[in-house]
């Protein structure tokens, strides 16, 4: 082969040949990374809330405090039974702008004191929470508060024998009715202060005896008069404890009986003995160690069959009876007459 046939070749081999890649050549776009495995979110559960204590037929009395109480648990799907949920935040609201939050204790629980400053309905709404728990569903409720008074009631009566085989005695009755009302409420403790309003009373002494006609004794003059009651105390956690003391009166000295005889000539013949008397000055609840009481708010009384007297006094005592009675006044036709009192307590 000549020279020319040599540099044909190599110009043909030239030719075919391909070009070398350039180093800029666009390869396209790279396949998307897998994305991070996102973190799973947390549910310790579901809150439920129950309430455990609501005020009794929806009524309070003004400046009283109102007890509520409520329980948070987990009622999850799965559960046999409701668990306590510790530390759930608890919030009460009322349409009168108050709010508070408490935590749950121990058995997943919280207690709120809640005052009354005024008239009218309130409305709640009590919600639950905690972190990683589903919110409970609210509760809701309305509480209609009313000025609210209580009656206090005190009745007397002792009496002694003179002619023990005919029933010849002596007596002293009182009677005392009165209202008890609150005068102020601590916002902070929801504790109130309360006072004796009004009230009015009387006292009488009597002599009777079942002698045949036409022979009787009687008092002569009569004896009769006031008799007051006054006092102060403090309601709390339902409660009301009262110091109370009895007004100075004025009695006899000495009272005297007459015995009058209604003879066929309707001729009366008048003696005038005088009648076993104690200058006790009346003060009956002072003696028998009754100026501190305490009663439940909802009412109670203290009574007592035998105790020391302060008018009269023999060796043979026919009757004693002390009754003090406390009650709320819902309505102003309610009598402490006839009404079955809850206990009361002699502090």
């Amino acid at each position: 082969m000549g020279r020319m046939g040599r540099v044909l070749l190599v110009l043909l081999l030239a030719v075919g040949m391909p070009a070398p890649a350039s180093a800029a050549t666009d390869r396209g776009p790279e396949p998307a990374a897998d994305p991070a495995p996102a973190d799973p979110i947390r549910e310790d559960g579901i809150l439920g809330l129950t309430a455990l204590q609501l005020p009794r037929m929806g009524r309070v009395c003004l400046g009283e405090s109102i007890a509520m109480a409520f329980s948070a648990s987990n009622v999850s799907p799965g559960l046999e039974v409701p668990i306590p949920v510790v530390e759930a935040a608890v919030n009460v609201e009322d349409t009168q702008g108050r709010s508070r939050m408490l935590v749950t204790n121990g058995a997943g629980q919280a207690r709120f004191s809640w005052p009354t400053e005024r008239e009218g309905q309130i409305r709640f709404t009590v919600t639950a929470d905690k972190t990683y728990y589903v919110a409970a569903k609210p509760l809701t409720f309305s509480v209609q508060v009313e000025p609210c008074q209580w009656v206090l009631a005190v009745d007397y009566r002792e009496e002694f024998a003179i002619i023990g085989e005919v029933d010849f005695v002596v007596g002293a009755e009182v009677r005392w009715r009165g209202k008890v009302a609150i005068t102020s409420t601590n916002a902070d403790s929801g504790d109130s202060e309360v006072a004796i309003r009004g009230g009015t009373g009387t006292y009488q002494f009597y002599s009777s005896d079942k002698f045949q006609a036409p022979i009787h004794f009687s008092l002569d003059p009569a004896v009769s008069g006031t008799w007051g009651l006054q006092g102060d105390g403090r309601i709390s956690a339902g409660l009301m404890s009262l110091d109370v003391g009895t007004t100075a009166e004025s009695y006899p000295e000495m009272v005297f009986f007459k015995l009058t005889d209604y003879g066929p000539n309707n001729i009366q013949v008048k003696y005038k003995p005088p009648a076993p008397y104690l200058n006790g000055k009346g003060f009956f609840l002072e003696a028998n160690k009754l100026s501190h009481l305490t009663f439940p708010t909802s009412g109670g009384a203290v009574t007592l069959g035998s105790g020391l007297a302060t008018y009269f006094w023999t060796d043979e005592r026919t009757a004693y009876s002390l009754s003090i009675m406390l009650y709320p006044l819902k309505d102003m036709g309610a009598s402490a007459d006839g009404r079955l009192a809850l206990a009361g307590t002699v502090r």
